[in-house]
């Protein structure tokens, strides 16, 4: 068993796979602010749009 990390080793993977879930945490908080905001304008355009040309979904 050579494969085993050294304590410290252990602590930095352990601590950058935290520092990547925060970040990738406010990534998808962001992520999802900006596709409601994107959601929300593309339905109201598609809505405006749809009421001037008729279109069948």
């Amino acid at each position: 068993m050579s494969n085993i990390p050294s304590p410290d080793q252990y602590f930095w993977f352990k601590s950058s796979i935290y520092i990547k879930r925060q970040e990738f945490n406010k990534l998808s908080i962001l992520r999802g602010i900006l596709f409601r905001i994107f959601h929300l304008s593309a339905f109201k355009s598609l809505k405006s749009f749809s009421n001037r040309i008729p279109i069948f979904f």
